[in-house]
């Protein structure tokens, strides 16, 4: 395979020593060519020279390469080295790495830490402040029971919540008011600050017989409810019945007035503005009406007849052409409307007169409160006229948004909200307002930007309305609910859960329910007067005992403000299952209530209440009578607990002195020492 080049000729040519190059092709070897050097005179022995040489190039060359692949070999080792290198960058890193992943916790914290202050930010808390207090077992004398300093009557042992009380069931049966849940209410007389049960007297059209639901008796003449009650959350009646401030219609009520209603005292007359108390607009009015018609509307049943009325308000929309007809009908879809002879040219439409269709439909970006309540006042500031409606709904509304950063939801679609607005309807008329309560959340600031014209300053709420704002019990719900966790403000124990409430259990109607924040007119430790308050007990998870209790605050410049009552987690204080445990656990008192549980009857126990005083704790709970076959409770007794003591009596003033006057108690109060053996 080696080329020959043939130099004979030019060796003749030219005698001269030469240089002549050769080339050669090795197969096994990376060199293509190679230059020789040969003398013309030995081309006899040049083959042989050349591949001499040849041989000589090519070991020096296998050296060469074999230097090379030393060479290449120390570079490998050299790779080695630098793999050493990387392996040791790479475990300083990971160390590295560890170190950060250990530095997690600290992260963690901050995390914790940041997500604490944004909830606090998200559910409002900005105003709730906290304070520790220990409670003092004797601190409570005779003296904090004097009136000056301690008013009994503002407790509620005659709560008719648990037996679902309805005062229509004392009217007779031609007439049916509906009833919702009592409302309460804070109500100032000349005398002092008074806390009572307000109930509306809707009218049930359901409950109107079958055979006289017509269209002329839905839409003409059954068109409103009238009048209210007003009891006391503190007084009982006669037989065990709530104590009414107000109560009755017409011919039964105060000097035989034309739809007056009964009053309890002229106290209550001069603080009270009743007129003419009709609802047009309320919880249960879900139908359409049509008002000033040829056919009149019944007011109330008085005696053997009924008392009529015509409306005269500007709520609805005139009717007073056959188009508007035409159209509301085709709306409606109630072609009576074009068809009936009873229109006159002032007949009215009165619908979406549902309070909370009302005001979802005119405003449906905002989400409301679950309980409307019903208020009294004369908004004009003047003197009361008889034919004038001093009746309103207040509803709170909330601004909401899902979209708060870092915040948790809860068991909530929302992980923001604020009370931002106070809306008051008109029971009579149906006008809305709208009034903003927080000018600081800026949801409700891009509102007010979007309609302009739509929301009041809270500033021109009527100073009669605004006396009866109170804090709003969802809102109070869900901050009271997130406080079970969020009340540790330390990360490490938040990050722990080291420190998680829950609410307590009570026996409500025989069975065992969550307590319910309630409202009660009390004074704050370290405040100087009574105040309208709604008041929610917290238990430690895992055990019974109180550990502290939440307030919300409603008047004057404390309203919307938050005090969270902290007790020593070393001082055992009773919580409320505890309490209740005492109670059924008591032989003579479990004796007494079992007879009560015979012959067609049984006892019902109602809410307890915890009721903070000074600096100790007194428990009340009520406990009803009543029949299997009706729905009337009657109050018999008052259970009280304070520190080592159970006593019930027939009311709270005699338990009261039973506890504070033993020496001077002359009643047939029970009083029974605590067992603390047996507490759960």
């Amino acid at each position: 395979n080696i080329p020959l080049w043939d130099t004979r000729p030019l060796l003749q040519s030219n005698r001269q020593l030469q240089q002549l190059r050769l080339y050669y092709k090795f197969p096994d070897a990376n060199v293509d060519r190679y230059t020789i050097k040969v003398n013309p005179n030995q081309w006899k022995a040049g083959l042989k020279a050349g591949l001499n040489v040849d041989r000589l190039n090519l070991d020096r060359l296998n050296v060469a390469s074999r230097l090379n692949v030393d060479r290449l070999n120390v570079g490998s080792r050299l790779n080695v080295g630098s793999r050493l290198n990387v392996d040791r960058l790479n475990v300083g890193s990971r160390l590295n790495v560890d170190r950060l992943n250990v530095d997690r916790l600290n992260v963690d914290r901050l995390n914790v830490g940041s997500r604490l202050n944004l909830d606090w930010l998200n559910l409002d808390w900005l105003n709730l402040e906290s304070s520790n207090n220990t409670i003092q077992p004797n601190n409570l004398k005779p003296a904090n029971f004097k009136p000056a300093n301690f008013k009994p009557a503002n407790f509620k042992p005659a709560n008719f919540k648990p037996a679902n009380f309805k005062p229509a069931n004392l009217k007779p049966a031609n007439f049916k008011p509906a009833n919702l849940k009592p409302n309460n209410l804070k109500l100032n007389t000349k005398s002092q600050k008074q806390q009572v049960l307000i109930a509306a007297r809707e009218l049930d059209y359901d409950a109107v017989p079958k055979q006289a639901q017509t269209w002329v008796n839905q839409h003409l003449v059954y068109t409103h409810g009238y009048g209210f009650t007003l009891s006391a959350v503190n007084k009982v009646g006669e037989g065990g019945l709530p104590y009414y401030f107000i109560k009755d219609i017409g011919s039964g009520a105060d000097e035989g007035a034309k739809g007056s209603l009964y009053t309890s005292s002229a106290e209550i007359r001069d603080s009270i503005p009743i007129g003419q108390p009709r609802i047009y607009y309320g919880e249960l009015t879900n139908n359409y009406i049509m008002t000033s018609t040829k056919t009149q509307e019944l007011d109330y049943p008085s005696g053997d007849d009924n008392v009529y009325n015509t409306y005269d308000g500007n709520g609805g929309i005139a009717v007073n052409s056959f188009w508007r007809r035409l159209v509301f009908a085709q709306y409606l879809k109630d072609w009576q409307m074009v068809l009936t002879g009873n229109f006159t040219p002032k007949t009215r439409l009165l619908f979406r007169r549902n309070i909370r269709q009302r005001i979802q439909a005119i405003a449906p970006f905002l989400r409301y409160d679950a309980d409307p309540y019903l208020v009294i006042a004369d908004t004009s500031e003047g003197e009361s006229a008889v034919n004038e409606n001093y009746l309103y709904w207040i509803v709170d509304g909330y601004t909401t948004s899902d979209r708060y950063p870092y915040a948790d939801p809860g068991d909530n679609q929302f992980n923001y909200i604020r009370n931002s607005v106070k809306v008051v309807i008109d029971a009579y008329n149906g006008d809305v307002s709208f009034y903003v309560a927080d000018p600081k959340d800026p949801i409700i600031q891009t509102w007010s930007k979007i309609f302009p014209n739509f929301f009041k300053s809270l500033d021109t709420m009527p100073s009669s309305l605004r006396t009866h704002l109170r804090y709003p019990i969802d809102l109070f719900n869900i901050q009271s609910e997130r406080l079970l966790a969020y009340h540790m403000t330390d990360p490490q124990v938040f990050y722990n859960q080291e420190d998680l409430w829950r609410i307590p259990q009570e026996i409500y109607a025989g069975k065992s329910k969550s307590v319910e924040p309630y409202y009660i007119i009390m004074k704050l430790p370290k405040e100087k007067s009574e105040e309208f308050i709604l008041l929610h007990p917290y238990t430690p998870t895992g055990r019974n005992n109180l550990i502290g209790w939440l307030a919300g605050r409603s008047d004057g410049d404390q309203y919307g403000k938050l005090l969270l009552y902290q007790f020593p987690k070393q001082q055992l204080i009773y919580g409320p299952e505890q309490i209740e445990a005492l109670i059924n656990q008591d032989p003579i008192i479990s004796q007494q209530i079992s007879l009560w549980n015979q012959k067609g009857s049984r006892a019902v126990q109602g809410n307890l209440v915890v009721i903070p005083i000074e600096q100790s704790l007194l428990y009340v709970e009520p406990l009803y009578i009543e029949a299997e076959q009706h729905s009337l409770p009657t109050l018999v007794r008052v259970i009280v607990v304070y520190q080592n003591q159970i006593i019930m009596a027939q009311n709270l003033k005699e338990a009261l002195e039973a506890i504070f006057n033993p020496e001077q108690n002359k009643t047939s109060a029970i009083i029974r020492p605590v067992e603390e053996t047996s507490l759960p």
